[in-house]
Parts: C-alpha cells; structure tokens; sequence
C-alpha cells in the first residue's frame, strides 16, 4: 500500500509557514509537509473531508495559495494498493492556481505527465537521466528522483521528518 497527501515545495518556505506540522526534507532543495488529519483540520477549518476528499476543500486550497505567493506550492495525493489506485496533483503560484487539478487512475499516459511527476516539474525539478539498478532501460522518474519513495503513507513520513531523517541523494 502507497498513501500519501502532503505540500511540497521549496523548504525554507514550507518551514516559514508550517507551525503546527511536520517538514520531511526531500532532494532538490525541496520538502514536504505530510498532510495528516491534524495539518488538514488547521488548513481547512474543519477536519470533514479530510486530505483524501475527492473534492478539495476551498478553504485548504486558499491556504495553498496564499503560502504559494512566496514560492510555488503543490499538493499531492497518491493512494495505492496492489497495483491499483490513483495520484492528483495541482500547484499554486503568486497565489493562484497555476496547474492542475490534474487526477489519473488509468497511467496510460507517458509517466512524466502522471500527475505527481508533472507537479514535481512544475516546480522546477528536472530529471537527472539516471537510471534505475533494477531496470537500467528506464530512466529515474521525479517522483522517485526528489525522494517520494522512501516511505509508504503519510504516518511514515511524519516519522521520517520528525527523526530529521534526510534522503540521500542516490537513494533508488
């Protein structure tokens, strides 16, 4: 199982604005804010939907927006289980929606416009040409490239940030 919901974007901007959360550090000079219930409550003013709503909350997006007026900011969403499941992504600028919301089950698409890799793009992450160890005809993908696969759902990346674990560079 893979389930993740959480802001990523430059971090020294998720750190200014995060008070009440947890920063896991992640390549690229970016981080990420794991969105747990709590973080998702304190956003949106009400915990009802939660960070897995199919519809995002406006509220918790016009928080995005305003922290995205000092830097890009995107939202993530990913839920797996067996192969099976879904991403979602959307990125905000100069306070405003800038991408997205982009959501995609099917993955029939090249994966650099999967919706997390087209985020991760969207601020400024370029891929680096490495290839994986286990299949070295396929290139590392952002979403592999910034870190995102090194724990499996929003519960371990809280531990992950809160130990100050950090990700090291070639990490596939």
């Amino acid at each position: 199982m893979y389930q993740l919901a959480a802001v990523i974007a430059e971090a020294g901007l998720l750190r200014d604005r995060v008070d009440h959360g947890t920063v896991a550090v992640l390549r690229h000079g970016l981080a990420m804010a794991p969105v747990s219930e709590a973080l998702f409550a304190e956003l949106a003013g009400t915990s009802a939907g939660g960070p897995f709503a199919e519809q995002l909350n406006p509220r918790f997006g016009q928080a995005l927006a305003e922290w995205s007026v000092a830097g890009p900011v995107a939202f993530v969403r990913a839920d797996f289980f067996g192969g099976d499941g879904h991403q979602s992504a959307i990125v905000w600028r100069d306070g405003a929606p800038a991408w997205g919301p982009v959501f995609d089950d099917e993955f029939d698409g090249p994966r650099e416009q999967w919706p997390i890799n087209a985020a991760l793009a969207q601020l400024g992450v370029q891929p680096s040409g490495r290839t994986y160890s286990w299949d070295p005809d396929r290139t590392v993908d952002l979403f592999d490239e910034v870190g995102l696969g090194l724990e499996r759902d929003v519960d371990d990346w809280l531990a992950y940030a809160r130990a100050g674990r950090t990700p090291a560079y070639y990490e596939t």
